[in-house]
């Protein structure tokens, strides 16, 4: 009984958080990165992200305060052009909290020899369990990655 209770508990904690992990070279810093544009993987499902919009804006100022240039995802790519992609994975419980897994990832696209690849710079993300919709996690992932990156 004892030991059923603890269990219980400890998965009824471990519900109400979010767990995350960023890495970024020590290379990526304004001066090295021509530009930034940001692009949005949704694949959230029954309204568990609902601010698309204010996390990819949130993200535009948090690398402009950071000193990088933010381009638009349909302006032509440059040579020292990067990509930040910030995708989610998600679905609402049928007792109505969403659970789901968030990456992002900074990246430049490659051409070496004819085949295309992309070289990524900084990767991070997590997964929660027990909210209502990602939409607060998502701006809190964002901005510990930003702060991930070299100062």
């Amino acid at each position: 009984m004892i030991r059923t209770t603890f269990t219980a508990i400890c998965l009824l904690i471990a519900s109400m958080t979010a767990s995350y992990s960023f890495e970024v070279s020590e290379q990526v810093t304004p001066s090295k990165i021509d530009s930034i544009a940001i692009y949005i993987n949704d694949g959230a499902k029954d309204g568990c992200w609902t601010n698309l919009g204010e996390a990819k804006r949130y993200a535009e100022d948090k690398l402009e305060l950071a000193g990088f240039t933010v381009r638009s995802s349909n302006d032509k790519w440059t040579p020292k052009g990067y990509a930040l992609e910030i995708s989610i994975t998600s679905r609402r419980q049928t007792y109505a909290d969403c659970h789901g897994k968030i990456n992002l990832s900074l990246y430049q696209p490659n051409w070496v020899d004819g085949v295309y690849g992309n070289f990524e710079v900084g990767r991070g993300g997590g997964v929660f369990l027990g909210y209502e919709n990602a939409n607060q996690n998502i701006l809190e992932y964002i901005q510990k990655f930003i702060e991930a990156f070299p100062k």
